[in-house]
């Protein structure tokens, strides 16, 4: 490969590829943390809903 074709080789490297990628990893950090948050949601809810009109199962019920 000459020189020239590896130059430019490098600097599409530097301008393009590596941008990319690293908006690629920015993109899952985010996906993962939505999914997280979601989660983290969903359980809070259930939290608050425990006890109005759900039925307990038996190790989350106070039994005399």
């Amino acid at each position: 490969m000459p020189a020239s074709e590896r130059c430019t080789a490098s600097r599409w490297q530097a301008a393009v590829a590596d941008p990319v990628r690293d908006i690629g990893q920015g993109l899952a950090l985010v996906a993962r943390a939505m999914w997280r948050l979601v989660a983290g949601l969903a359980g809070y809810a259930e939290y608050l809903t425990a006890g109005r009109g759900r039925v307990l199962q038996r190790w989350e019920s106070n039994a005399p």
